[in-house]
């Protein structure tokens, strides 16, 4: 009783620190390259709390009633949200921060959700009411593939682990086991985990995002996207998509657009995500990005009359003095401050092995046979 009154009398609470709670989020800075010590373990309920404003946004603006979107849309998000955890979208470029991941796939999702406001979806078998009946299953089904694109990169790109040196040591988290990373860190009284990226992973997620998709939304959730008239048409959109099997239907050309613009925003704002360190990106992936960004969007065309963009026998060519000007706009509007002198960015790209030389010569010429 006394040593209530004095708490209280000393301003202080008597309430234990919660275990894997906000602090441990708050108070840490994991740093980049990643940090030796480690990403910390939160319980889910901090990390779908930090991603709540996106939850809502996307509940306002995508048109179901919010009974519907609260019963078949938000537990696909919280699954996803618990099953990615601050797992980074990647390595080195996007995204690549704690939470990078669910921050990347909301993102993508928000985006994706504004352009297939303004879609036309194809008609299938039936007739254009018919479609438009089920409209609403068009656009949810767009938002839940683009927030589950890249969530195979859990199981194919990356392995977590408690970090210990010694192999007898080690406890590694099953990714394809029903036990979510905080589950698991809890079971084994892991505090803060670390993740070793995976060799030869490159392209390797999109299938894996398929079974990432199927297991996260409920079956419920699939169940209603397949009960309007286009509902087969729905699903398979909604496999393309994620998979990148095809870029023709209008759903996989809006993820794609999403997922492109999303990665080069991040990569240009440097942002931190859910956590708060710092990214630094070398000039020359900036401009990697920048350039496939263009390609994927046509605002560059490739073999054709005046196009900076040429792909001949197996080699990849940039028309640098049509191309720098153009990156070098975007680059300054981004707030980057970079020399306007394509033989200076060329070599940049090529001491950071993005590009190779003519022998002594910096740029190549070439004349291909369609002129």
């Amino acid at each position: 009783m006394l040593k209530a009154l004095f708490s209280k009398l000393l301003n202080k609470s008597t309430k234990p620190k919660e275990a894997y709670g906000l602090d441990n989020l708050d108070d840490d800075v994991i740093g980049y390259p990643p940090n030796p010590k480690g990403i910390p373990v939160v319980q889910p309920s901090v990390l779908i709390g930090r991603m709540q404003k996106d939850i809502n946004f996307i509940r306002t603006e995508l048109g179901m009633s919010y009974e519907d979107f609260d019963r078949l849309i938000e537990p696909a998000m919280h699954n996803f949200i618990q099953y990615a955890d601050l797992i980074p979208a990647s390595e080195y470029k996007h995204h690549s921060t704690g939470g990078g991941l669910v921050y990347h796939s909301f993102d993508v999702a928000k985006r994706a959700m504004r352009m297939a406001q303004h879609t036309q979806f194809p008609v299938g078998i039936g007739t254009v009411a018919d479609t438009q009946r089920s409209n609403i299953q068009w656009k949810t089904g767009t938002v839940l593939a683009a927030l589950m694109h890249d969530g195979g990169k859990i199981l194919a790109d990356v392995e977590i682990s408690n970090g210990a040196e010694k192999k007898d040591d080690l406890i590694i988290w099953d990714a394809h086991k029903e036990q979510n990373l905080y589950e698991w860190a809890s079971e084994h009284k892991i505090e803060r985990y670390f993740i070793t990226w995976l060799k030869g992973r490159h392209m390797k997620h999109q299938n894996a995002s398929l079974m990432v998709m199927q297991r996260l939304i409920p079956q419920e959730a699939w169940s209603w996207l397949g009960g309007c008239y286009d509902g087969h048409d729905v699903h398979a959109a909604m496999l393309a998509s994620v998979a990148k099997s095809t870029i023709d239907h209008v759903m996989a050309k809006i993820v794609a657009e999403a997922d492109s613009e999303s990665a080069r925003k991040d990569i240009f704002a440097r942002n931190s995500h859910v956590t708060k360190e710092i990214k630094q990106v070398p000039l020359s992936e900036l401009l990697c990005d920048l350039m496939k960004h263009y390609v994927l969007t046509n605002k560059w065309l490739v073999n054709a009359g005046n196009a900076p963009v040429w792909y001949v026998k197996g080699e990849l060519y940039i028309v640098w003095p049509v191309a720098v000007p153009q990156l070098f706009e975007a680059m300054i509007e981004a707030g980057y401050r970079i020399p306007d002198a394509p033989k200076v960015l060329a070599r940049v790209m090529i001491e950071e092995g993005q590009a190779i030389k003519n022998g002594e010569e910096v740029l190549f010429d070439l004349y291909p046979e369609i002129l």
